[in-house]
């Protein structure tokens, strides 16, 4: 999917769909990578205490939505610009419980643990990621009207003979 050249209208939508696209893919990643800390310690994976479940889940599911919202978005469909909107304001509610989790956890030790400024830093990129969605998202209002860049009525070209003849 070609990126329509800056000042055309329907640019924020191709950047709402590769951001949509984009944070779908990783926090599906996060979503899966979360329980391994937990995992390490404990092998048994229908023992996982419900926290870590919770929290996988937080970034799974939302993750998962973001995908079919980008598919959706794909085919210039305005439910799919609306839900996605809702999931963004939700997921950023849920990141930021999250971090404020793992902040306290961090100022709670005497020494910072790797894991806990890892995750800190990964909600905190996660949060700014979630605020360029939205803005692209809004963005992409007046830009779900228009044709996509594939179907849009090609420009005029001029070959090499038109240029010197004019």
């Amino acid at each position: 999917m070609a990126l329509p050249p800056t000042g055309d209208p329907r640019r924020p939508l191709y950047l709402a769909i590769r951001s949509t696209r984009l944070l779908g893919v990783l926090f599906v990643l996060l979503g899966l990578i979360t329980p391994l800390p937990t995992l390490r310690l404990r092998p048994d994976v229908f023992a996982l205490p419900w926290p870590v479940i919770a929290s996988a889940l937080i970034h799974l599911v939302p993750g998962l939505l973001y995908l079919i919202c980008a598919v959706l978005l794909g085919r210039r469909r305005r439910s799919a610009l609306i839900s996605a909107l809702g999931l963004v304001a939700v997921h950023c509610v849920m990141v930021s419980g999250s971090l404020a989790a793992f902040a306290a956890l961090l100022i709670a030790q005497t020494q910072g643990s790797p894991f806990l400024i890892f995750g800190v830093s990964v909600m905190a990129l996660a949060l700014a990621g979630l605020g360029q969605l939205s803005y692209h998202l809004v963005k992409s209002f007046k830009a779900i009207q228009h044709p996509p860049v594939e179907l849009a009525p090609a420009e005029p070209s001029f070959d090499a003979e038109q240029r010197v003849a004019a």
